[in-house]
């Protein structure tokens, strides 16, 4: 039967909480608990709703006079005495005094409604007698829902009188004999009344409760009455549980006879009791054997095809579950028919109904399928029946068939091998597939690829007499024997290898033979011969008799890689299956002894297939992929745990007479990598072997391999650093750390060779085990690991060395944290490392060596303050500065390098404690001048700006000013200062402009600006309105990279904006790129005044053309330079322009662009 859910109460939006209700209109009531929960009510009409608020205001009235409180209580006890008025003829009042009864039910508190209980459920039986509540749904609704929450408030004790057990018997009468039509939620409530009262085990109680069941039932069977057995089924779905013995099985007698009945709706509701009763717990005490058989059989008897789909889709999930139920109890069933009739009704249940419910069918079919354990004709007379409508050409049911076959095969998969039945089938299907255009073909294929696919190699390979036929003589195959091959790769049933090689070996030479001779037809023969080999290669992955059939497996494709070079990584594929299949069993010692057997066998074919280049000879016809090494690595690797000692040896003695004997580059390091799979497995004797072969290459004596690829090899032995076996030869062979990091081959500024080599360092870092060894060793390595972080390696290079150095730091806190080391303690340490290797660079005198090591070292230091500088101590700091201050004696021109050095003292300054730098601000603040003796390059000025923004977070523009002494630099921080300022008051600017150095001038907006964000002031001079035909400061001419701007005074820091001649001097403009012509770069501004005597631009046109025309031919740069005003004597020649008509001119000039 279907759960019921507690159906939500509708929710009208005019009369919810928070809306306007004729409740809330009228009710003065003052408890707002009450009130919510009668607003939630939302269902109640107006007329209800108005009642009840009489109701509460009389009471409300009565309280108030009485002095008393608005509480709950006291809204029951007075509810409580006008009860008994109640007249169920008045059918609104009646329902508001039973809503309000129900509502404080549910909030008074259980004593004084179990002291009152006689009371009120003598008047609420009063009602259930009355005519008017039984044929008033509403009415009776809220008298079942009173009576449930009034019973389920009493203690366990009260229902052994009685006197109360009357009463519950009254109220089943009431809400399921009745004309009263009980909801899915009343149900629920009153089922789990039940429920409680079952569970104290009163036996009279008990007993009666299922004998009522029982009544209802055969009545309905006489009478027909679906609402008193729809009824009866929302409140008995979870009870069967506690039913006493012999109860449940005469309620599903009694229900049987309802299934007799000619009307569905009273069948689908006794088919939904018959399922809960077996979905409970059921014991064999219920049900005999042959009892359960007889009702299957019964269930099963009533399908007949006039049936709807609905009733349909309930028999079959019914019959299911009391099968499945029957199985459970009575596992001996598994062996009968049962199984197998129950399945060839769900067939029949699915002509004509919906795709959904068909799928339903088969699942259960399936699930059943699995249980079975009888007789092998119970299997066969399954398959005729669904097979029979395709050999009969019936299309139309045939749809179904296929749908209930792949269910039936994949339930029996166990009996298929048997089933001769089955075979004749596959044989059949074979023919019928044969057939072209026909519909009857194609729904063939699908059915025999999807028994391929549920019954696997071993099942249908040997009857399947269509993958070689070589007799046709231009139609070598049909395509679909392609699709066959490629479903049995698509199972997961294992497979038999030696079943394989018996069907395909002995035709997979001709076939290769016959698609090398070409012609209209070779591409079939490739495309088969992928097929056969692919398969192959999903039965070795897949196997069951891999231990007795691998050395066949081996045979075949060492004379496959010989005799078919281009099929050559098909048969690896075989190859790497069936290592990774031996891999995973490698605690079955007869696999494991088998791979060991053939290692020797097919060694030489991987080393061959990796050392040469394979030709593809048949051209473009086999589209092959390429064979590459890594794919043959990958495969020797796997195969390396199989190796003896021995063969390892000897390998390593092939490999470097190969490589003794090459003289091409590219060969040589082939024969260097494939050393690496030997590192793997290599003991310590056989490692001394490989490393002194790369000793020997590195040192320029051996052959010619790269030193880069030696040193990856290097990196691959030094994996082994920390496992003990090797200590020794890491200890007296291999490099110590010293010798690496004074060995200038091994550690050139070759990338590659830089990568492996700091591989090695920080594997030998990784293996300590104490925090003081860890810090040590750091202290040695840290310059190449440094160095690998600058800009001169490339970008991968980069990222790698950073990710390095996060793990460094990591495993240092780990270490420092397990000894108990203070957290500050040990970002003291790592800081005087990093500026160990920064002090470094200045003390060496290979210049390519100290640049690439101080970029590193101030790289790797600035990110290590993002993260940790909340944590340095006052000692640091004041070791930090004082390392700043001994740097800026070393004259620095390399505009990268002052950059960080720059950012490094921002840093400083950013997460320094305030009180520190008071003491050092005299030390702080001179090193800006460090950074500005040159201020060519954007990025430095950016990068100065932003010193200075965070100095002056902290510090005023005069301390700044004075300390670094300099009137050249101090309207530059003049300048940031106020954009600074103009930020905070937000005035213009973003956040974004940090990287333009060259100060804006904000400036009146006209209407249109105002749209975009500009500043706006009535009152502005006319230098104002000059500025602002040049793109006077607004959010989007911040980002502008040409830009306008007034000097200020040097003395006064005051500009005479009425004194045009001083005005023109001391107006900044950008120069352009040094890519523009000569005569184009310097662009003359000329100013005159009108005859109003204001200040005007003459020569606009010209200068609007050329500035454009610059912009065309290279990118605009941010400057901060000077530029010449024009001369007096060129002002007379030059035409007025308004003011007016310039803005018109700039604004046409920027749509443009």
């Amino acid at each position: 039967m279907p759960s019921h859910s507690r159906n939500r109460r509708r929710q009208d939006d005019t009369k919810s909480i928070g809306r306007q209700s004729a409740y809330s209109t009228y009710s003065t009531c003052t408890n707002a608990d009450i009130n919510n929960v009668i607003l939630s009510y939302s269902e109640l009409a107006d007329d209800v709703q108005i009642d009840i608020a009489s109701i509460m205001n009389a009471y409300t009235e009565m309280i108030t006079e009485q002095k008393g409180e608005p509480s709950v209580l006291n809204y029951f006890y007075i509810h409580l005495n006008a009860l008994d008025k109640v007249d169920p003829r008045e059918g609104n009042n009646c329902r508001a005094t039973l809503t309000i009864l129900l509502i404080l039910l549910r909030r008074v508190e259980e004593g004084p409604v179990r002291r009152n209980f006689g009371k009120i459920s003598e008047i609420l039986g009063k009602l259930m007698e009355s005519k008017n509540v039984t044929t008033c749904p509403a009415t009776s609704k809220l008298v079942v829902d009173c009576v449930v929450k009034l019973f389920s408030i009493q203690p366990a004790t009260i229902w052994n009188h009685p006197l109360n057990q009357i009463k519950v018997s009254k109220l089943l009468s009431f809400a399921v004999i009745s004309e009263v039509k009980i909801s899915s939620s009343t149900g629920l409530s009153l089922e789990g009344l039940l429920n409680k009262i079952v569970q104290n085990k009163n036996d009279r109680l008990t007993k009666d409760i299922f004998g009522f069941a029982s009544a209802v039932i055969e009545k309905t069977a006489n009478t027909s009455n679906y609402e008193t057995l729809n009824s009866l089924s929302r409140v008995y779905a979870d009870l069967y549980k506690f039913a006493p013995t012999g109860s449940v099985a005469q309620i599903v007698q009694k229900l049987l006879s309802v299934v007799d009945v000619e009307s569905e709706e009273l069948q689908r509701v006794a088919l939904w009791m018959i399922e809960s009763v077996f979905v409970s717990q059921l014991s064999k005490i219920e049900f005999e054997r042959d009892d359960l058989c007889k009702l299957i059989t019964f269930l099963a008897g009533k399908y007949h095809m006039n049936l709807s789909r609905l009733i349909k889709t309930t028999f079959g999930k019914t019959i299911f579950t009391v099968t499945n139920k029957s199985l459970q109890l009575y596992p001996e069933l598994c062996q009968s028919t049962l199984i197998c009739d129950v399945i060839l009704v769900f067939y029949k249940l699915g002509f004509g109904n919906e795709e959904a419910s068909v799928g339903q069918l088969c699942s259960y079919s399936t699930k059943l399928a699995a249980q079975y354990t009888g007789a092998i004709a119970g299997v066969d007379t399954i398959l005729s029946e669904l097979y029979a409508p395709l050999q009969s050409g019936q299309i139309e049911m045939s749809d179904l068939a296929i749908q209930f076959w792949k269910a039936g095969i994949s339930g029996f998969l166990n009996y298929l091998q048997k089933s001769s039945v089955f075979v004749q089938i596959l044989q059949s299907m074979l023919a019928f597939t044969s057939l072209t255009d026909t519909v009857v073909a194609e729904k063939t294929q699908d059915l025999l690829l999807a028994s391929i696919e549920f019954a696997g190699f071993n099942v249908c390979g040997p009857y399947l007499e269509m993958y070689i036929d070589m007799k046709y003589e231009g139609q070598p195959l049909h395509l679909q024997n392609a699709y066959l091959l490629k479903a049995y790769c698509s199972s997961k049933v294992a497979g038999s290898i030696g079943q394989y090689i018996q069907m395909f070996s002995a035709h997979i030479e001709a076939i290769y033979g016959k698609a090398c001779e070409g012609g209209d037809h070779a591409k079939t023969y490739f495309k088969l011969l992928h097929h056969i080999l692919e398969l192959g290669e999903h039965i070795v992955g897949n196997a069951c008799d891999f231990a007795s059939s691998w050395e066949q497996v081996t045979q075949l494709i060492v004379e496959g890689c010989a005799k078919m070079p281009v099929m050559t990584k098909n048969y690896l594929r075989i190859l790497k299956n069936g290592v990774a299949f031996a891999k995973e069993h490698l605690h079955d010692e007869e696999i494991n002894s088998e791979m060991k057997k053939t290692v020797g066998k097919f060694l030489p074919v991987l080393l061959h297939a990796y050392t040469t280049t394979s030709e593809n000879s048949t051209g473009s016809v086999n589209h092959i992929e390429e064979l590459s090494k890594d794919f043959i690595l990958d495969i020797l690797t796997g195969v390396s745990v199989f190796m003896s000692d021995k063969t390892s040896m000897n390998i390593v003695k092939l490999i470097v007479n190969k490589y003794d004997q090459s003289e091409e580059v590219g060969t040589c390091n082939l024969y260097i990598n494939l050393l690496s799979f030997i590192v793997d497995v290599a003991n310590p004797e056989l490692m001394k072997e490989i490393f002194g072969f790369a000793e020997t290459i590195l040192a320029g004596n051996r052959g010619h391999g790269e030193k880069s690829m030696t040193m990856k090899l290097c990196g691959k032995i030094y994996e082994k650093y920390s496992e003990p076996e090797f200590e020794s030869f890491f200890k007296y062979t291999a490099w110590s750390m010293e010798k690496l990091l004074e060995n200038a081959e091994n550690i050139s500024q070759d990338h590659k060779q830089v990568v492996y080599t700091n591989h090695i360092l920080l594997k030998m870092l990784e293996s300590q085990q104490s925090y003081s060894q860890f810090m040590e060793i750091l202290k040695k390595i840290k310059n190449p690991l440094l160095r690998a972080l600058s800009k001169s390696n490339n970008k991968r290079f980069r990222e790698r060395a950073a990710t390095h150095m996060a793990k460094v730091w990591s495993r240092s806190n780990e270490l420092a944290k397990a000894e108990g080391l203070d957290q500050t303690e040990n970002v003291a340490a790592q800081l005087g490392i990093l500026m160990e290797g920064i002090r470094a660079s200045y003390m060496t005198s290979d210049v390519q060596d100290y640049e690439a090591l101080r970029e590193g070292g101030f790289k790797e230091v600035i990110a290590y303050f993002d993260k940790y500088g909340h944590l340095v101590e006052r000692e640091t700091w004041i070791e930090l500065i004082a390392a700043l201050d001994a740097i800026r004696h070393y004259p620095e021109e390399d505009n990268a390098i002052l950059c960080l050095q720059c950012r490094f003292l921002r840093c400083l300054v950013k997460y320094m404690p305030e009180e520190l730098y008071e003491e050092n601000r005299g030390l702080l603040l001179p090193l800006i001048t460090m950074f500005t003796k040159c201020l060519d390059s954007n990025i430095l000025k950016a990068n100065v700006r932003n010193l200075v923004k965070t100095f002056l977070d902290i510090c005023t523009e005069e301390q700044i000013l004075k300390a670094i002494g300099n009137d050249k630099l101090a309207a530059f921080v003049r300048n940031v200062a106020k954009d600074k300022r103009r930020k905070e008051e937000g005035k213009g600017g973003d956040e974004d402009s940090d990287s333009e150095i060259a100060p804006s001038v904000y400036t009146k907006k006209s209407s249109k600006s105002k749209a975009q964000g500009n500043d706006s002031e009535e009152e502005k001079d006319d230098v104002d309105d000059l500025l602002s035909v040049f793109g006077g400061a607004t959010k989007k001419a911040v980002k502008s990279q040409n830009k306008y701007c007034l000097r200020e005074d040097e003395k006064t820091g005051v500009l005479n904006l009425l004194d045009g001649e001083t005005l023109a001097r001391n107006i900044i403009v950008p120069k352009k790129k040094s890519k523009i012509v000569k005569a184009q770069a310097e662009i003359e501004v000329e100013f005159g005044k009108d005859r109003d005597g204001k200040i005007v631009v003459r020569n606009l046109d010209n200068l609007m053309k050329r500035k454009l025309a610059a912009k065309r031919r290279a990118a605009p740069v941010d400057a901060d330079i000077e530029m010449e005003t024009a001369s007096e004597e060129e002002e007379a020649d030059q035409k007025l322009m308004t003011k007016k008509k310039a803005k018109r001119i700039v604004n046409n000039a920027k749509r443009r662009r």
